[in-house]
């Protein structure tokens, strides 16, 4: 499996609910769930990029994105440049929604602490994001 992630991110608990009575994966589940989805990421992108008019919409996909697509290492950069371009066919409420956290999250850090680089980096995302939904 390609490992196209960063091994210390945190999973959604949106993607893989918590059965009862299944174990705990530990560290080595939860890299392996990691690298799966980020493996699924990037078929996602490769899929809707190269051929849009097949590509199928997943509504829990697309919200994971749209949740997690400030954080640099849920998001690489190479795919935030497909997430963009994928976010100016967003329609409807969920651009609606999407504009308006990014302003709420835009306020928020212009009160944060402007010298730490990952404030600095998410703050450049949601400037893009802004200027392409606007």
């Amino acid at each position: 499996m390609l490992n196209i992630c960063s091994p210390n991110l945190a999973p959604c608990p949106q993607v893989l609910p918590r059965r009862s009575g299944r174990p705990a994966a530990g560290e080595d589940g939860r890299v392996r769930f990691i690298q799966a989805f980020c493996f699924v990421l990037f078929l996602i992108f490769h899929s809707w990029s190269k051929n849009p008019e097949e590509w199928k919409f997943q509504k829990t996909r697309q919200t994971w994105l749209l949740l997690h697509m400030y954080d640099k290492e849920k998001v690489p950069d190479e795919y935030f440049t497909i997430l963009l371009d994928y976010l100016q066919g967003l329609r409807g409420s969920a651009r609606d929604t999407t504009v308006q956290k990014a302003e709420a999250l835009m306020k928020e850090l212009d009160g944060s602490d402007a010298e730490d680089p990952s404030v600095v980096e998410k703050s450049e995302r949601i400037r893009q994001v802004l200027q392409l939904l606007s």
